[in-house]
């Protein structure tokens, strides 16, 4: 069994346990960091399964798509957006357009080099370089990063974050701290 399939063994069986609500607790902390609010946390820990079949759908590809975040310059962490924006699925479609893994509009998939949203490497490398525009663009915060993610940079800028934005901000923040599935120990 070499180290990989150990990991994802073991993650599995870690995602199973939060399902069961056998461990709660933050893999990196006693109790939920600052950032993680109490309905977010609990949110993840209600919603364990699911994100364990996010997982595991997308799982062909996370190690992928972690090489490809490094090569961007982020940490494996952003796999957690894709997961919560997709649902892990390569053929996701919301209902305003945004396509595949990274749900990509069409506009912002062309300005970051995709030209198709449904190839895992062009649209990670699309959504990375978008993310680091974002960073960018509002100082390394990365809650709003994600909230701008989910609605466009100068949406969020101009009205502030919607209810939906908000919610899923909370959520992917939540697990970059939960890290449930030890992304930081892949890098």
């Amino acid at each position: 069994m070499n180290a990989r399939t150990a990991l994802f063994i073991f993650t599995a069986l870690f995602a199973l346990l939060l399902a069961a609500g056998a461990a709660v607790q933050c893999a990196r902390a006693g109790e939920p960091h600052p950032g993680c609010t109490e309905a977010a946390d609990k949110q993840t820990e209600d919603h364990a399964f699911r994100y364990e079949q996010y997982f595991l759908r997308a799982h062909p590809e996370i190690d992928r798509i972690v090489s490809i975040l490094w090569d961007e310059g982020l940490p494996a962490k952003w796999v957690y957006l894709m997961l919560i924006e997709s649902g892990g699925k390569a053929d996701a479609v919301s209902g305003e357009g945004a396509k595949g893994l990274w749900q990509l509009t069409a506009s912002t998939a062309k300005a970051y080099g995709c030209t198709d949203r449904a190839d895992t490497e062009q649209a990670t490398r699309a959504a990375a370089r978008y993310i680091s525009k974002l960073l960018k663009d509002f100082d390394g915060d990365e809650w709003r990063t994600i909230a701008a993610y989910n609605m466009g940079g100068r949406n969020l800028k101009k009205h502030g974050p919607t209810s939906e934005a908000r919610a899923l901000a909370d959520q992917v923040f939540c697990l970059f701290f939960k890290d449930p599935f030890f992304l930081d120990s892949m890098e």
